[in-house]
C-alpha cells in the first residue's frame, strides 16, 4: 500500500494483530469498492452502507471476491470484515479522493482482482464494476497537465493525476463520445500498462464485462446500474 493510501486508510491500532497480518489492505479495499460508482449516485461515503443497493453491492464485494483470498484465519477475516463494515455504517468512511484516485484504486483492490481471477480463471464482477465505477469517475477534459475537469449531475469536481493518465482519460472519454464504442474504450482502459503496471485484456472475459459495465452506467445511472448486478448475482 503506498503512503497515502496509507494516510487516508489509517486506523485507530498501534499495530495488526498478528491473526490479522493478511488484512491490512482489507480496509481500503472495501472503502474503495463502490466509492466512485456511488459518488457518481449522488451519495457521499458516509452514506454508502445506508444505501439497500450499494450495502449489498459492498458486502458481496468483499465477502465474495476479496476476503476469501486473503491470508488470515477464516475468524479474523470475518471478524475485521464485520469491523470495517460496521464502521462504515456508523460513517466511518473517508470521502472519495481526487487526489490520484487511480493508484489509490489500483493499490487497494487490483491485487484481489488478479488473486480471484488467477484462483477461479474468472473476473470477479463486482471488482471488474468498481473499475467501472473509477473509470466513470475519470470521465472528463483536461484542463491542465494534471488535472481533469468531470461533472457530476448539474455540478463538477476536479481529479488530479500525473500526466500520464489526465491525457489517457481525455482522450479515451473524448473518442467515446466520437465512436460510441465502448468495447474500444474497455480495451484501451485495460491494455494501458501505465495505469495497472500490464495488459489486463489478458484477463479472460474481462473487457467485455468492462464494456458492458460501463455503458450500463452512461446510460442507466450507477445506481441502476448496481441494482441490476446485485439482481444478476442473487
Amino acid at each position: 500500500m503506498n503512503a497515502s493510501l496509507n494516510r487516508n486508510y489509517s486506523r485507530a491500532k498501534t499495530r495488526t494483530p498478528p491473526n490479522r497480518a493478511g488484512l491490512s489492505r482489507l480496509p481500503a479495499a472495501a472503502h474503495q469498492v463502490a466509492i466512485h460508482a456511488a459518488y457518481l449516485s449522488g451519495l457521499d461515503a458516509a452514506a454508502v452502507m445506508k444505501n439497500d443497493a450499494f450495502a449489498s453491492f459492498v458486502r458481496r464485494a468483499v465477502f465474495d471476491e476479496i476476503l476469501p483470498l486473503m491470508a488470515a484465519p477464516e475468524a479474523a477475516k470475518h471478524a475485521e470484515a464485520d469491523e470495517v463494515l460496521a464502521g462504515m455504517l456508523d460513517g466511518d468512511a473517508p470521502e472519495v479522493v481526487f487526489d490520484h484516485p487511480v493508484s489509490q484504486w489500483r493499490a487497494a483492490l487490483l491485487p484481489s482482482l488478479l488473486d480471484y481471477h488467477r484462483s477461479r480463471g474468472t473476473v470477479p464482477p463486482s471488482l471488474a464494476f468498481s473499475l467501472a465505477g473509477l473509470v466513470a469517475f475519470c470521465r472528463g477534459r483536461a484542463v491542465s497537465d494534471v488535472e481533469i475537469e468531470c461533472r457530476r449531475g448539474t455540478g463538477g469536481y476536479a481529479i488530479r493525476e500525473d500526466p500520464a493518465v489526465v491525457s489517457f482519460f481525455s482522450e479515451a472519454w473524448a473518442n467515446l463520445e466520437m465512436n460510441g464504442d465502448w468495447y474500444a474504450l474497455a480495451y484501451a482502459t485495460l491494455g494501458d500498462t501505465g495505469l495497472w503496471g500490464q495488459d489486463l485484456n489478458r484477463l479472460r472475459g474481462f473487457v467485455g464485462t468492462l464494456a458492458q459495465d460501463l455503458a450500463i452506467i452512461s446510460t442507466s445511472g450507477p445506481r441502476a446500474a448496481v441494482v441490476s448486478l446485485n439482481a444478476a448475482q442473487s
